[in-house]
């Protein structure tokens, strides 16, 4: 296999220059772009399992976000092609207080199940990218946060221990 360069282009505009090949998986081109990061002096380096890493066909300009399991070939990317990293947002901690009981977990943990009433509770702050809305979040059950990221949910504790449990077990399986 030949070796090639490519360029991404990171969130702050600058350019670092990768040596990879075609049958290179694309969880190896985020572990080069880490490395390189650092190795040119970018605080935090890109951690890989933040990235996200997009690529415009030259065929039709069509925008694709690079998947882990694929070949850089397979998805088009050749000599001098030119990616873009974006980063995934840090995962959000959010604190509730259950029927008296405190529970803490992630924000992307109680989204986790598309459609669930704990998803539609808290989807705006996680659209927000975890600033905390202004005014009724639109759900009956959540009052409106004690402080940065707490929450009351005037549910039982004892069931929502259950119901935790289980989105944490989902969420894991998924990542």
């Amino acid at each position: 296999p030949r070796s090639m360069q490519i360029f991404v282009t990171t969130p702050a505009g600058r350019i670092l220059t990768i040596e990879v090949e075609g049958t290179h998986l694309v969880e190896a081109l985020r572990t080069q772009i880490h490395a390189e990061a650092q190795r040119t002096g970018i605080a935090g380096g890109f951690r890989p399992s933040r990235q996200r890493i997009f690529f415009a066909d030259s065929v039709g300009g069509d925008i694709h976000e690079l998947r882990d399991g694929t070949t850089l070939a397979s998805v088009g990317i050749g000599k001098e092609s030119q990616l873009t990293l974006g980063m995934r947002p840090q995962p959000l901690p959010v604190e509730l207080n259950v029927g008296g009981e405190h529970f803490a977990t992630m924000l992307s943990t109680l989204t986790c199940v598309r459609d669930s009433a704990l998803a539609s509770m808290f989807e705006g702050l996680e659209q927000a990218g975890g600033a905390i809305p202004e005014g009724d979040p639109g759900a009956a059950y959540i009052e409106l946060p004690v402080a940065g990221g707490r929450f009351v949910l005037d549910r039982d504790a004892k069931s929502f221990r259950f119901i935790l449990s289980y989105l944490r077990d989902r969420f894991a399986s998924k990542h």
